[in-house]
């Protein structure tokens, strides 16, 4: 079973000396990229620019989104609109619906709760890659292990002090 995911340094509380909390702040420096070109692509729907955009100003706050995730947040976006929208739709029409047939009528249940589901999925997917749960976030961390040059315990026996 593998060990509890890495904290970002400036929300871990654990006990960690300065040299390893400069350590993590560099390599979590290391992995930003630039954060110019996260702008909501033109095939968005209003309301899916709109929830791009708020997402974007939140994510901006703590720095954690950059240029490479344009992708899962236009995906996410657009998902979010087509839920609302067949929520909408659902709260027209009902989850169950009837079906008018050639000698008689049935009910089965509606279609657009179907589709709902599936973009469910994809909200959910979505916002676990950028991180958009707290308990996501913490995951984004990835641990590297710095090198440490071991002394060879031979080599104190082949140095002369003088």
């Amino acid at each position: 079973m593998p060990g509890r995911p890495r904290k970002v340094v400036s929300i871990s509380t654990g006990k960690i000396s300065k040299e390893e909390k400069n350590a993590r702040k560099r390599q979590e420096k290391e992995l930003k990229l630039d954060r110019d070109a996260l702008v909501a692509p033109s095939w968005l729907s209003p309301r899916a620019v709109e929830e791009f955009s708020r997402v974007a100003a939140e994510f901006a706050k703590i720095d954690i989104l950059d240029n490479l995730d344009l992708p899962t947040l236009a995906i996410y976006a657009d998902a979010y609109d087509k839920f609302v929208t067949l929520k909408e739709r659902l709260d027209e029409e009902g989850d169950v619906i009837t079906v008018e047939g050639a000698k008689s009528s049935y009910q089965k249940v509606n279609p657009a709760l179907t589709a709902q589901s599936i973009y469910v999925d994809r909200i959910y997917k979505a916002s676990a890659k950028l991180g958009m749960a707290t308990t996501d976030r913490l995951k984004l961390v990835v641990p590297t292990k710095e090198e440490k040059k071991e002394e060879n315990p031979y080599f104190r026996f082949l140095s002369v002090d003088g």
